[in-house]
């Protein structure tokens, strides 16, 4: 049967090359429309996706901006003083003033950050969360800079009233709605300090 169709197409030749050709351009065709359906596609996707870059880029932006205000709130903030770590101790206490007996403002979590603004009296004066006071000195971990404001205040004929930071005396202390005494940062928080500057 194979030999007598390809003799029957052998024999109708003009017909069939007219057929086969009908059929091969419309196969083109819509091969073609079906790569045009295709690739038109694929460039809305592309231009969807640049539109998920673009806004992803756009919202990055927005968090470094963020991140970048936050940081100089914070380094505003730490260019008053030097940034530590307490010991990892229990029972940190801050204190009002610097002396053993000192009234009690809170107490400071092992390893917590604080911000030293100078040292009194085997004391260090420092800003912990919200509030101003002063820890032992035996409770901070030491680095270079700390220590050399320890030894240069040692060294100084230092008197414990007056503070190498001539800002302390001209804070204005505001008395709060419960009684706690407190001054605000340049960055505008507040800093709870002992009750009795608010007297």
């Amino acid at each position: 049967m194979s030999a007598s169709f390809v003799l029957n197409l052998h024999a109708t030749t003009p017909q069939f090359t007219i057929i086969l050709i009908f059929f091969i351009g419309h196969f083109v065709h819509a091969q073609s429309d079906s790569l045009e359906f295709i690739r038109a596609q694929l460039q809305e996707e592309l231009h969807d996706a640049k539109a998920t870059v673009d806004r992803i880029e756009l919202e990055l932006a927005k968090v470094e901006i963020k991140i970048k205000d936050a940081n100089s709130v914070e380094i505003q903030e730490e260019s008053d003083g030097i940034v530590a770590y307490v010991k990892n101790s229990k029972n940190i206490k801050l204190l009002d003033n610097p002396q053993f007996t000192g009234t009690l403002l809170t107490k400071v979590k092992p390893k917590s950050r604080v911000l030293i603004l100078n040292y009194v009296n085997e004391f260090y004066e420092v800003v912990f969360e919200d509030f101003h006071g002063y820890i032992i000195d035996s409770y901070v971990n030491e680095n270079p800079e700390i220590k050399s404001l320890r030894l240069k205040v040692k060294r100084s004929n230092y008197t414990p009233s007056r503070s190498l930071r001539s800002t302390s005396t001209a804070r204005h202390y505001y008395k709060g709605p419960r009684g706690g005494c407190y001054y605000l940062t340049n960055s505008g928080s507040k800093v709870y300090v002992s009750r009795s500057l608010c007297n």
